[in-house]
């Protein structure tokens, strides 16, 4: 796959990814599960993932394997480079929290909106539907940021943005809804 403006953005192709999971539960939620059984729905994401695999599988064979470089050195041990290692353990564990907590806020929201609205289906679809929009959107954001700032300075205001924006979803959930 070539290059997008000289890096391989992976948080793009995961926005795009996300967004494509969007559409499939949306699709399953308020379409295939309402007219269709569940067989119907596994068989249509079963296919669904077909088709993606084997565009990707064409996709792959048309590009070019990289050759391994022999001029590369071994990196030696020093405190530099621990530095460097525990600064990327530290920020892969801020990332874990963040995910847990963010996958934890989804269960929350799922128990409270069955209460409010119901335990259907479609409740449940509209949640993840939201969720996985924010993923899509932080990922792809989080990525064009990426280019202009280092990767914790990065992470660390999105920490900061999400006080805000929870306090706001609480507010939102107790006082309007």
């Amino acid at each position: 796959m070539k290059d997008l403006g000289g890096k391989f953005y992976t948080g793009f192709f995961y926005g795009g990814n996300t967004a494509g999971a969007v559409l499939g539960c949306l699709l399953a939620g308020f379409y295939l599960l309402r007219l269709h059984d569940l067989a119907t729905a596994t068989g249509c994401a079963i296919a669904i993932n077909l088709a993606a695999a084997t565009i990707a599988w064409f996709l792959a064979r048309r590009e070019p394997v990289a050759a391994a470089r022999s001029d590369v050195t071994p990196v030696t041990t020093t405190a530099a480079t621990n530095a460097e290692k525990t600064r990327q353990r530290t920020l892969l564990w801020v990332a874990g929290l963040s995910g847990f907590s963010a996958l934890a806020a989804e269960v929350v929201w799922t128990r409270t909106f069955a209460l409010l609205f119901g335990a259907s289906v479609y409740t449940f679809s509209l949640i993840l539907a939201v969720f996985l929009t924010g993923l899509a959107a932080g990922s792809s954001a989080g990525a064009a940021l990426a280019r202009r700032w280092p990767a914790a300075r990065v992470l660390a205001l999105c920490q900061l943005l999400l006080i805000g924006a929870i306090v706001w979803a609480a507010y939102s959930v107790a006082v309007r809804l």
